[in-house]
């Protein structure tokens, strides 16, 4: 039986060579992979698309039809083929699993020539001296960029930008690359980067060759953390979270790394996805994650001195950028515990060593606490920097003791345990067995 979800998720890359298959044209804009629609009299792009991360697609000249529209490439090709949705996923199936399909997908996914109304286009990677500068306003919509994120190869050649604009809808985010046509002028465009796409920062990796890596979400996050960690070199890869596996890493091998995702459940999926293409490359690659910071940043009233004051919980998706704005300093970064960042384990939710607050001695603990956290933190319960922090859909949120903790204690152990909480603590390990 085929599992739909799991064909989705193999397919998702091959989108482009799958059109081809079924002589469909394209067009790649951003994230939208345009597409001239069979069914009907269409003769441009625009109309027809497909998102190439999430698979969402629909066609906007069909006024609404419901068949028009999907969240999948299963229905997509179900529809464009006027056949069911069992019967397009078998064509999916055949298509990802045949050699020479695979082979059409690499070609495809270089994407480094266009034909867009019937004018040539061929990809100029790297950007050459004397090439046009990019535009201030890129009209349509979106006007000029509120930032520009230069990607560089190792030589420290321009690649191409990642352009950030501030709409009144929200932030958009376009990757913009240099285009020669048919008569030999250059042209800004708003289309992808050739996979694998390179990493940003890459030409510092190549002149710091002993520094140790820091990898973040994000290009905002990265100039961010540049800033709070000028010993390391600080990386991200294009469109951070979203997908990394399109994104070149052997120039991580054999580095020192260590990872600082966003606090929320996509960063959470975002270091176990990169751990584990890190050490697909390299099984013995040294990768470190940090922990949630549970202090804010500050002086001392008298000299001036940084500290660090407990209680800080981070809100959700809290980076290195917010760090930045709310006053972290590279000597406040010193002055975080040895074990901020951690090895990174393959169950990281499964072995990350928890604590949890006991109760009384006459209580029989072993079995007490194994039943407590069967019951209330089947997927881990972890005490950091005088916090704690309960693992729950992808990652680790703040725990309050007194809401939280205390009440399921005293509930599970009876009245008497209140009193009893924080005085001492039982370390339980991955196996949950008591080690005190």
């Amino acid at each position: 039986m085929l599992n739909f979800k799991d064909l989705h998720e193999r397919t998702i890359p091959n989108i482009e060579a799958i059109f081809n298959s079924l002589n469909i044209a394209t067009r790649l804009t951003g994230k939208e992979l345009q597409f001239i629609n069979p069914l009907r009299d269409d003769t441009d792009f625009g109309s027809a698309s497909i998102n190439v991360e999430t698979g969402m697609w629909a066609d906007f000249a069909e006024g609404g039809d419901p068949k028009a529209k999907g969240g999948d490439l299963i229905s997509l090709v179900a529809y464009l083929t006027d056949t069911s949705q069992s019967l397009a996923a078998k064509k999916l199936q055949s298509f990802v699993s045949e050699p020479a399909h695979q082979a059409a997908v690499e070609s495809v996914n270089t994407q480094t020539h266009m034909v867009i109304d019937g004018v040539h286009y061929d990809l100029v990677y790297p950007v050459p001296d004397g090439a046009p500068f990019l535009p201030r306003d890129f009209g349509d919509g979106l006007g000029e960029p509120s930032e520009m994120y230069p990607y560089k190869n190792e030589q420290g050649t321009l690649l191409g930008y990642i352009l950030r604009f501030d709409l009144f809808t929200g932030k958009t985010i376009r990757p913009a690359t240099l285009w020669m046509d048919d008569t030999g002028k250059y042209h800004w465009k708003l289309n992808g980067f050739p996979k694998p796409r390179p990493l940003y920062n890459l030409h510092l990796l190549a002149q710091k060759t002993d520094a140790p890596v820091l990898i973040v979400e994000g290009e905002k996050s990265a100039n961010a953390a540049s800033q709070l960690f000028p010993d390391h070199v600080v990386v991200t890869t294009m469109h951070g979270a979203k997908s990394p596996d399109k994104s070149d890493l052997t120039p991580l091998l054999g580095r020192n790394i260590f990872m600082w995702a966003d606090y929320d459940g996509p960063g959470q999926r975002y270091e176990e996805t990169m751990v584990k293409l890190l050490r697909s490359q390299d099984e013995k690659a040294s990768v470190n994650i940090m922990l949630p910071i549970t202090d804010s940043a500050t002086y001392t009233s008298d000299t001036q001195e940084p500290m660090l004051v407990p209680g800080f919980i981070p809100s959700e998706g809290w980076d290195a950028a917010d760090a930045l704005a709310q006053g972290w300093k590279p000597e406040h970064i010193k002055l975080l515990p040895a074990n901020t960042f951690v090895e990174f384990k393959s169950t990281q939710a499964n072995t990350v060593v928890g604590v949890i607050a006991a109760v009384d001695d006459d209580v029989e603990m072993p079995s007490s606490i194994v039943q407590f956290l069967a019951r209330f933190h089947p997927h881990g319960l972890n005490y950091i920097g005088g916090s704690f922090y309960g693992y729950k859909a992808g990652y680790w949120p703040n725990l309050d003791v007194a809401a939280v903790i205390t009440k399921q204690i005293a509930w599970y152990y009876g009245s008497f345990a209140e009193k009893k909480i924080i005085e001492n603590h039982m370390v339980v390990d991955a196996h949950l067995k008591l080690t005190r």
